[in-house]
């Protein structure tokens, strides 16, 4: 399935390759080229207050989903559309690196080597000595889906959060 250059709204241009199956489009919207927030940030020169942390978890999901496809066999589909995340979302981190103050720069490298490094590494060691081989792909594909829908979910908590707040706003019951 062939896609190409589109506009959207909340990606600015997306790049879509003839990889696969229309599942695997929203991965690559997701790690789209450019986003808006790096773009702003290599004409200012500055991160101007923006957070690494979106771009690590990210990049350490990628790298999950890249161990799960290893291990599990006929998932090239899914281990070049993580490698792709995974370039794309280093060179965000490297730009974030570039612009951002010393203290940010800090932060940012202090969670990528406890995200990326030490959590990556904790998982493949304990996955490959405690889990027997029948098992891994189930086992690793369970700790992917429980951390993609962690990474997808939390950002609903601002949500229902901001609605009960809107609700005691406007509840007509204190008329």
């Amino acid at each position: 399935i062939y896609k190409y250059l589109t506009k959207t709204e909340n990606f600015g241009e997306t790049l879509c390759l003839p990889v696969g199956p229309e599942i695997f489009e929203p991965k690559f919207q997701t790690n789209g080229w450019c986003r808006p927030t790096f773009l702003r940030v290599y004409r200012k020169k500055s991160t101007e207050g923006f957070s690494s942390v979106p771009y690590v978890v990210a990049l350490f999901s990628c790298t999950l989903w890249i161990l799960y496809a290893m291990v599990k066999t006929n998932s090239s589909p899914l281990l070049t559309i993580n490698a792709f995340g995974c370039v794309v979302e280093a060179a965000y981190i490297a730009v974030y690196l570039v612009y951002a103050p010393r203290p940010a720069r800090l932060r940012a490298l202090t969670s990528f080597l406890l995200l990326n490094v030490a959590a990556f590494s904790l998982v493949v060691v304990v996955t490959v000595a405690a889990v027997a081989q029948p098992h891994r792909v189930r086992v690793l594909g369970s700790i992917c889906l429980a951390f993609s829908m962690a990474v997808f979910v939390a950002p609903m908590s601002v949500i229902v959060r901001s609605s009960h707040l809107i609700d005691q706003l406007f509840s007509f019951k204190d008329i």
